[in-house]
């Protein structure tokens, strides 16, 4: 938890745990900022995983959790995920803030009129940007703003960053029997109006969302509005 609060505290996003020969080494986003002596770094792993739930057991398989924490009375959110490597695992966390209200984020009512009438009609919205920690925070202000106005929303993602209330919030798991695929063929027999999927890049759901008459929502990751033009 240190850890955590050193990373919010210098606005960091990411923290990265790598292992090195001279041990596992802590990066904020790209900056070095500590090093785990090999000897500790098993119960150092283990720590992290227990923190978000995750199976202390399981080495040899991606594991993804979630760990709720305070600072200042400010709710933060810590996305935890492991992955194996031939040195051992591989830790990464991200770090996400409480989303604003919407009319914080774009300030002129004229634009946030247009986005909403966007999302109000059948098709497919793209929200680019160029890291999760400036999409993620948007797409949940808007679907909150979205749910204030009595739409029916849903969302499939790989793991909730925060509750939002009135929006009912599912995680999917390709590796499971309830994926993307699984929950649009049941979504079908709900009354929902919009639908936010995380990272919509699988080509079946795509067409099979074509025609459903709902709005979809999705993020693209680009560098600029001419890359994510060129993606969607």
């Amino acid at each position: 938890t240190n850890i955590l609060f050193a990373a919010v505290t210098k606005k960091a996003h990411i923290i990265t745990f790598q292992r090195y020969d001279k041990g596992l080494v802590i990066f904020f986003d790209k900056t070095e900022e500590a090093i785990v002596s090999e000897l500790l770094i098993p119960k150092f792993i283990s720590s992290l995983k227990s923190l978000s739930n995750l199976d202390e057991n399981i080495v040899d398989l991606p594991q993804l959790g979630r760990y709720c924490f305070e600072i200042n009375d400010k709710l933060f959110s810590a996305i935890i995920s492991t992955f194996p490597t031939i040195k051992g695992e591989r830790v990464s966390i991200k770090l996400f803030e409480p989303p604003s209200a919407i009319e914080k984020i774009v300030k002129s009512s004229a634009d946030l009129d247009k986005i909403v009438q966007f999302a109000s009609r059948p098709g497919f919205i793209a929200i680019s940007g160029i890291e999760s920690k400036y999409t993620n925070p948007f797409i949940y202000s808007f679907l909150s703003k979205l749910s204030s106005l009595n739409k029916n929303v849903v969302t499939l993602e790989s793991k909730v960053k925060y509750e939002l209330n009135g929006i009912n919030q599912t995680e999917v798991n390709e590796d499971t029997d309830f994926s993307i695929n699984d929950a649009l063929k049941h979504i079908n027999f709900q009354n929902l109006e919009i639908i936010y999927i995380e990272n919509l890049i699988d080509e079946k759901a795509i067409r099979f969302l074509q025609n459903s008459g709902k709005t979809i929502i999705t993020e693209i990751q680009a560098n600029s509005k001419e890359e994510a033009i060129n993606k969607g």
